[in-house]
């Protein structure tokens, strides 16, 4: 039995894929050959350039980018939005490596302060 796990009908989303651990955690999980391989950030030539990199690092993977930038609750919704669409609906692993940086000690989880 192998102890490597089995992801080909697994599909994965990982924000702030774009670089760091983000993109390392992407192109290991990549070689495990997901179904889908969603990457989010808010860069959107940082995070074609990181699609480009996992596609050349494991081709059969459907790598995927999607624009999002967590700051605004409109880019999140549409995010959420067309990430379903295009996986109809199935979620298997949410990495969430992207946050927000704000000025704020405590930032009240409602959408006018998003």
């Amino acid at each position: 039995m192998s102890s490597t796990p089995n992801l080909s009908s697994k599909v994965i989303l990982i924000t702030g894929a774009n670089n760091g651990i983000g993109k390392a955690t992407a192109l290991s999980l990549a070689t495990l050959n997901p179904a889908q391989l969603w990457i989010a950030a808010r860069n959107v030539a940082s995070g074609h350039a990181a699609v480009a990199e996992i596609k050349a690092a494991a081709p059969a993977v459907d790598v995927r980018f999607v624009e999002c930038d967590l700051a605004s609750f409109d880019s999140v919704a549409r995010a959420a939005r067309e990430v379903v669409e295009g996986c109809g609906g199935r979620l298997d692993v949410l990495m969430l490596n992207a946050g927000i940086v704000c000025s704020m000690s405590i930032l009240p989880a409602c959408r006018a302060f998003w």
